[in-house]
């Protein structure tokens, strides 16, 4: 076994102590286990709750449910069993026999997990612990029925003042950890809002509740910033409209028809960050959640202050404007040879030559009649707000310069002008009378050709070198629309890979060429995602 490959040991290790960072919307094993420290020094139990929770719901879905480790080893799959054992923290503190019933009820929870998660997500909305709530609301039904007490504590303690700096501090040491900027915030906000719950309730102020309400605001206002939504546009001021939304459900609650008998719990919380996902639109929320495309809009703008990003384009960034997929060979004659439009055939055929001028010819009316779709404009946004430095494009449609696009690299040439192969001067395009009823020649007496790159072509060096020069500079590459199954595509992108440079490939499926550590894919239209994608930066299109 390779050194740096981890043991199941560790593996469930890092699943368990991810899951109750979850909890509390961090991620890391470390911020997991700093949250579980922080729990410990505030109720003990309660952290004894949450660490068995976890470690039940780790049980059914390595063992029971048989998940792939990739499913769990994040914690993902399994903070619901966390939050549930830790609000059985007064169960356990009284009997620990009541493990049993938890164990019940966290396998209740995810028997019907999944296909909540499957119907918030289908609406992108995130799911939270929408059924570890629904699981509580009905143990706290069921005990209460029988005459139990769900909530009282056996021997409750309360924590000291050092007790509670420590906790405070390694809470917010996790969250610190995770996001400065967003932990900052929620503890300002959260802060300001527990003073206005403290001296508005119209019972007697508890502080007890302040605490309770204070910390519920903080993990909504550090939610949508730091977790669900890092790196939006607009993440802060949705926090606040969160934070609002169960501020006022929190007071609202005990006077509600029909609910002030059922404890509050999560709800308010979830609710408010619900509210923040229903003002987007529906088919921007479904991408938004996308770990990829956040990630993607992260290191956009690492980038813009570090070297840039190159862009490099192929066929599917086009397919949106009704152009045919140049090298699947759309344009060409049905039942000609392939071997019939190379260049060499060019050269020395001249019915190669005619078959390659009305191919071209067929194309280039389609081009020209072609505007820029949504994923062109988006391009042009993000590059005239400085994350996106060059295109590189192997196409020849000529849609990134119409849409207003600068420096570009046409790599494969441009199908709006012919060229000479002699002198290499350009001319517009001729009429077909002047090919078709013989060969169409330059004054210098060389072959006039349209000025795209044919089969088994050599891309000019000057062209060549223009965009080894992009990539050699650049720190993040994004792989649009392409396959990969052109060998100066994927020469560029091993270039990149060379220097550990990240590279985004935005596709329906995957690309032809090998993935490494390093690589991302985006399965997704290049028109849906990349005008997504500028409004969760903030983006206007131009």
């Amino acid at each position: 076994m390779l050194a740096d490959t981890p043991t199941p040991w560790q593996t469930y290790a890092k699943a368990w102590l991810s899951a109750q960072a979850q909890v509390v919307f961090l991620s890391t094993p470390l911020q997991g286990f700093l949250f579980l420290l922080s729990l410990s020094l505030f109720s003990p139990w309660s952290a004894v709750g949450m660490a068995l929770g976890a470690l039940m719901a780790l049980f059914i879905c390595a063992f029971v449910l048989r998940q792939h480790p990739l499913e769990w080893v994040n914690g993902f799959n399994l903070f619901d069993g966390a939050v549930i054992g830790l609000l059985w923290a007064g169960l356990l503190s009284r009997d620990m026999e009541s493990s049993l019933l938890l164990a019940i009820a966290i396998a209740g929870c995810y028997a019907m997990r999944f296909k909540l998660v499957s119907a918030a997500y289908s609406q992108g909305f995130p799911s939270l612990g929408v059924a570890s709530l629904f699981t509580l609301w009905v143990a706290i039904y069921v005990v209460t029925y029988f005459g139990g007490d769900f909530w009282s504590m056996r021997l409750r303690t309360e924590p000291g003042a050092l007790s509670l700096s420590l906790a405070g501090l390694s809470l917010l040491g996790a969250m610190l950890l995770h996001d400065v900027k967003a932990a900052v915030f929620a503890l300002i906000g959260s802060c300001l809002a527990a003073c206005v719950f403290f001296y508005v309730q119209d019972y007697p102020p508890s502080m007890g509740s302040t605490v309770v309400l204070g910390f519920t605001l903080f993990l909504v206002l550090f939610s949508l910033p730091g977790t669900l939504l890092p790196g939006h546009a607009k993440a802060y001021p949705l926090a606040v409209l969160s934070g609002v939304v169960t501020l006022g459900l929190e007071l609202a609650w005990p006077h509600l028809n029909g609910f002030a008998s059922i404890p509050s719990l999560m709800a308010p919380m979830f609710i408010g960050i619900w509210m923040a996902f229903a003002l987007m639109s529906r088919e921007h929320r479904l991408i938004f959640l996308d770990p990829g495309v956040q990630a993607l809009a992260k290191q956009l703008k690492a980038a813009s202050h570090n070297g840039g990003t190159v862009v490099l384009t192929g066929a599917g960034i086009s397919t949106a404007s009704g152009i045919p997929d140049y090298t699947r060979g759309d344009w060409l004659e049905a039942g000609v040879p392939l071997a019939t439009y190379n260049f060499a055939g060019f050269v020395h055929n001249r019915y190669s030559r005619l078959m390659y001028w009305n191919s071209c010819f067929r194309f280039f009316k389609t081009a020209s009649q072609a505007r820029p779709n949504p994923a062109h404009t988006t391009l042009t946004a993000l590059q005239h707000a400085g994350f996106v430095s060059t295109v590189i494009t192997q196409n020849v449609d000529g849609l990134h310069q119409h849409a207003g696009t600068q420096h570009t690299v046409e790599l494969h040439g441009t199908i709006d002008h012919v060229h000479c192969l002699l002198c290499g001067a350009s001319q517009a395009w001729p009429e077909p009378a002047r090919w078709q009823h013989a060969d169409a020649m330059c004054e210098c007496g060389g072959f006039l050709k349209p000025a795209v790159i044919a089969f088994g072509e050599d891309i000019s060096l000057a062209t060549w070198q223009q965009a080894q020069q992009a990539v050699s500079t650049c720190s993040l590459m994004l792989v649009i629309g392409t396959q990969v199954a052109v060998t100066s595509a994927l020469a560029l992108i091993e270039q990149a890979r060379q220097r550990q440079v990240p590279c985004f490939f935005i596709m329906p499926g995957y690309p032809a060429c090998v993935l490494t550590v390093h690589d991302r894919v985006l399965f997704y239209k290049a028109e849906t995602l990349l005008p997504a994608l500028a409004a969760y930066m903030g983006l206007p299109l131009v």
